[in-house]
């Protein structure tokens, strides 16, 4: 996934990773030495990332959808962590993002806070957000809660 902030000419390549389904992404996985790190090619080999940072720089240049040479870092979103404050200290060594259940759901919830727009994406948040609310008690917050600044999040008896 890619996301671009021009005010800052800031690039985020994101991969995401569920993992629903299993215990969740593992640190250990990110030391190029595990037999496990191909999963996280980006982060584990270390010629790999400069090659394909510069490719995707040129395309999206190319097609005039940066200005100039942003910035770029890389970044992963999971939903599920065998270790997530290993995984956390990890990504802050390695000046990646990391973004985590609750952001994601945080996130989410600010799109739902917004006005209509005709997106799939936009929809579907409001579409499951509401639902959520309504049967499992999900309750949005704002920023008084202690959730951060950007004013919505979820309760602590959430399932995240």
């Amino acid at each position: 996934m890619l996301a671009y902030r021009p005010t800052d000419n800031s690039l985020l390549v994101i991969e995401c990773k569920s993992y629903l389904d299993s215990p969740g992404v593992d640190p250990r996985h990110f030391d190029p030495k595990h037999k496990s790190s191909s999963r996280y090619k980006l982060f584990t080999d270390e010629r790999l990332w400069p090659v394909v940072s510069r490719a995707l720089l040129r395309k999206l240049v190319d097609a005039k959808l940066v200005n100039g040479s942003p910035s770029v870092k890389l970044g992963l979103a999971y939903g599920r962590a065998v270790q997530p404050e290993v995984l956390r200290q990890l990504f802050a060594e390695q000046n990646w993002l990391l973004i985590e259940p609750r952001q994601i759901v945080r996130m989410l919830g600010n799109l739902a806070k917004d006005g209509w727009e005709n997106s799939t994406t936009s929809i579907v948040t409001k579409l499951l957000l509401a639902q959520s609310r309504d049967k499992k008690g999900l309750k949005l917050s704002n920023a008084s809660s202690g959730l951060g600044e950007s004013g919505v999040g979820v309760d602590q008896d959430s399932e995240f």
